[in-house]
């Protein structure tokens, strides 16, 4: 049967679904769901939070402690809750980890970062009560002696939240075998329903790694905190301000053969304590809007109504590839290389996800209009945390578009090169844009052996050979840019109807 509205999705979910109530799975996803009458195995279907102006409390942020408060986490109900959860090592006897603590400790005394390593290995296999005891000692031991700001959070995450990212997985599942509609399979092991790319999208299953690594790298290589993730939340330590990621030096051999990128992390960046924790509650809450949005149906409806899983499978994978992707790109600051493939592999999946295609956002007019839409969804001390990057991307892109330079091919207006038709002139942006596209194909090989048409490949040749070919360090960060702007505009997402379910 014809909607026409997107306010809600036709859903075919199994009868014996739930012990045969399939009508329970609304209170465990926070879908509002009504049985067609008529139509069998047919639901109409949307999010609890779909006609409201504010997202689904899917995340909550909440402080634990700081220098100013510090006792009294044994008595804090959302960290209780979170320290009777499975740890992230079950099987593992706690002995074995208390050893390897202890090891890393005697083997690197007064090294932050293995102390760091330490405290979060203890935070998430911490049993019961010893939970809030790591904490306290993790603060009082390690962070808040040498950084007085360091403050810790937890993020509460929602059940729903995993439970939505499991129906699209049983449900690709039933849409490949829609016998499984009337009958569950048989001889299974527990969760094989649920198994179709379970551990290409999990992070929002357990840590939500992915989703904060570029908030905490936001000024890479300078890092600003940590976080350590159990099943139902994650524990967050800020470090009140800035502290380098690397050191200046090579640290390791095989440092020595990494292609040469930014040899400084600079100038401690400058910033108000304060402007952390506002930076992590404005991320957490935009967060919130984009799981509401990355998890809605409704934004995978078909012409007659019926609910794509597969659309919303393949855009689910891609949103948390982008996310690992400019995770990747942010640690690697030595390797300008490897930071250039992963810039083009996070602007094709996000491209793929929200718009607009690659070629736009390698122009300079487009990545300014992103960084202004980000700016103004955020106050100044927020932006002083997540921004610098951003800026710093947008200038690069103009730097390398100032690279061009053969004599013969710079004209007045743009660059000179070859087109279907004999010689055209072209802006430096677009000539930006067709050089970065190459770069992008050259993944391949720069050598074009296709038999498409000569003046192609004479028009790359001129490009290649009209620019200075440097990269500046910074560029790469057009990835963080533009995920930053989807952070910052999660309802762009949005589209529908989607092709055609038959």
């Amino acid at each position: 049967m014809p909607h026409n509205q997107p306010d809600h999705v036709l859903v075919r979910l199994p009868d014996w679904l739930n012990g045969d109530k399939p009508a329970t799975l609304g209170e465990m996803t926070r879908w509002t769901m009504n049985a067609v009458q008529g139509e069998a195995h047919a639901w109409e279907v949307h999010l609890e939070e779909s006609g409201s102006e504010n997202a689904a409390e899917l995340v909550h942020l909440d402080l634990l402690a700081n220098a100013g408060k510090i006792s009294g986490l044994r008595e804090n109900l959302g960290l209780r809750e979170l320290a009777a959860s499975q740890g992230s090592y079950p099987g593992l006897e706690a002995q074995v980890i208390r050893d390897e603590v202890s090891r890393i400790l005697e083997e690197r005394p007064g090294d932050f970062s293995a102390a760091m390593y330490c405290v979060g290995l203890s935070v998430v296999s911490a049993q019961g009560e010893e939970l809030a005891g790591m904490i306290e000692s993790a603060m009082n031991d390690v962070l808040l002696p040498v950084l007085p700001d360091a403050a810790v959070f937890q993020i509460t995450v929602d059940p729903a939240l995993s439970y939505r990212m499991a129906v699209i997985r049983l449900l690709l599942r039933v849409k490949d075998d829609p016998k499984l509609l009337t009958s569950a399979p048989e001889n299974e092991v527990p969760g094989a329903m649920f198994r179709s790319g379970a551990e290409l999208f999990s992070d929002t299953a357990l840590g939500l790694g992915a989703y904060l690594a570029p908030l905490f790298l936001s000024l890479s290589p300078w890092v600003w905190a940590q976080s350590s993730g159990r099943s139902g939340g994650v524990i967050v330590f800020t470090f009140g301000r800035p502290i380098i990621g690397r050191r200046g030096e090579a640290s390791e051999l095989l440092q020595l053969f990494t292609p040469r990128g930014s040899l400084s992390g600079g100038t401690i960046p400058a910033l108000d304590p304060v402007s952390l924790g506002t930076a992590l509650q404005w991320w957490v809450s935009h967060l919130n809007q984009l799981f509401t949005e990355m998890t809605d149906p409704c934004h995978h409806r078909t012409e007659d109504g019926e609910y794509d899983v597969s659309s919303h499978f393949e855009d689910v994978l891609s949103l948390e590839q982008a996310f690992r992707t400019v995770q990747s790109l942010s640690i690697h600051d030595r390797d300008v290389h490897v930071r250039k493939g992963l810039l083009f592999d996070a602007l094709d999946t996000i491209a793929g996800i929200r718009g607009p295609d690659v070629d736009e956002m390698f122009m300079l007019t487009k990545a300014r209009q992103a960084l202004s839409e980000i700016e103004g969804a955020m106050d100044e001390s927020c932006g002083d945390v997540l921004l610098p990057r951003a800026k710093a991307a947008v200038a690069a892109l103009d730097e390398f578009q100032k690279g061009f330079f053969l004599p013969s091919r710079i004209v007045e207006t743009g660059l000179r090169i070859p087109g279907k038709y004999g010689d055209e002139v072209i802006s430096l942006e677009r000539a930006t844009r067709e050089y970065l596209r190459i770069l992008r194909n050259a993944g391949h090989s720069f050598r074009d052996n296709s038999k498409g048409a000569t003046y192609r490949k004479d028009r790359a040749r001129a490009l290649l050979a009209s620019h200075t070919g440097y990269i500046p360090p910074e560029l790469p960060d057009l990835a963080y840019l533009y995920l930053l702007r989807l952070i910052a505009r999660p309802e762009d997402l949005r589209r529908w109807p989607v092709s055609s379910s038959k």
